[in-house]
């Protein structure tokens, strides 16, 4: 998605962070700020944000390193590698990754800032699809049933289905009115913003895998 912010500002894909290896692509656009045609793009990328966070926190989804979040050629976020979700976890189930999602400094930097116009747009449709997401909530809760009758071994339940769907249920809110999940989806984008835990979690990629 950066990379299309870039390529409209006529930042074509001669430029080194296309073609190196595990550039941060935010990093790249903030370079490119001084762009007039940049801010009028920057609101997009709290959609793409928003929905990543959301499906993220919904299904659980660890191992979120730079390296499994990946662009294609035409700037679309794809997030790969979805070997770790409901209760597996990197390092035999260490739990180390707790916030609800990746929210790095690096994304708030490019919607403005927490205190910004466009992120606090960010925040209201965030709110606005967890609801959306919660209306489907039996519907998704069925799927991953289904899933699991016959299929109980599978690692991603760590020996565990039952919780693993109780606490799918539970993240769903069934029981909360609609003020109090808006402070429910504020408080995990409080936890998930520059947490500590996804902060160091990166770092010990970049000095064990070499990704940035």
């Amino acid at each position: 998605m950066c990379v299309s912010l870039l390529s409209e500002c006529g930042i074509g894909p001669s430029d080194s962070f296309v073609r190196a290896p595990f550039v941060d692509p935010c990093a790249a656009l903030r370079s490119h700020m001084c762009c007039p045609l940049v801010a009028p793009l920057l609101p997009s990328f709290a959609h793409v944000l928003l929905v990543a966070h959301t499906c993220a926190c919904v299904w659980q989804l660890k191992d979120r390193h730079n390296g499994n979040i990946l662009l294609t050629n035409s700037g679309h976020i794809v997030h790969i590698d979805f070997g770790f979700m409901f209760l597996s976890s990197p390092g035999k189930g260490m739990g180390f990754e707790t916030a609800p999602f990746k929210l790095t400094r690096e994304q708030v930097e490019l919607l403005g800032g927490p205190h910004s116009r466009t992120f606090m747009r960010y925040r209201e449709l965030c709110v606005k699809s967890f609801m959306e997401l919660r209306k489907h909530a039996q519907t998704i809760i069925f799927l991953v049933e289904m899933l699991v009758g016959g299929n109980e071994d599978l690692p991603c339940f760590a020996g565990r289905p039952d919780d693993a769907l109780l606490e799918l249920r539970d993240r769903f809110k069934l029981t909360m009115h609609d003020a109090a999940c808006r402070d429910y989806v504020n408080a995990l984008i409080d936890e998930s913003l520059e947490n500590w835990r996804t902060r160091w979690y990166d770092r010990y990629q970049r000095c064990c895998t070499g990704v940035l």
